[in-house]
């Protein structure tokens, strides 16, 4: 069995515990996530296994997703499972939101690799839309 997968990376940065998401109203976000065992070695999913990231109002169960997004081995690319959130999904009411991530093994188990944390999306002056082509 493998060991508990750790945390997850972002292009950028770590994202652990806690850490805040901040998009711009409108704006394309893109992070990577990369999966580490508690013992250091690169976790990769396997036929089955999902990773999921959900973004709510309210951090309850029962409240509605706002974005349920669903990642599998198919989005894979150099050592890492990249998230994207389109404009139109990020172009939702400017204020805190609430996300967290966790894979759903092709078992049926569910390991949560980042606990509830805050999702912000801070307004836009300019949006795509305002251009013409």
């Amino acid at each position: 069995m493998e060991a508990p997968i750790r945390y997850w990376h972002s292009i950028s940065e770590v994202i652990t515990i806690g850490k805040t998401i901040i998009v711009t109203q409108g704006d394309t976000l893109y992070k990577a996530i990369r999966l580490t065992t508690l013992d250091g070695r690169s976790y990769t999913l396997v036929s089955g296994d999902k990773i999921l990231f959900g973004i709510k109002e309210r951090p309850f169960p029962a409240a509605p997703h706002i974005i349920l997004k669903t990642l599998t081995e198919n989005e894979f690319y150099d050592g890492r499972y990249i998230l994207m959130l389109t404009a139109e999904e990020t172009n939702i009411t400017a204020k805190r939101y609430y996300y967290d991530c966790g894979i759903k093994m092709s078992d049926g188990s569910y390991q949560r690799i980042v606990k509830c944390s805050h999702f912000i999306v801070e307004p836009a002056v300019t949006l795509k839309g305002d251009v013409e082509d």
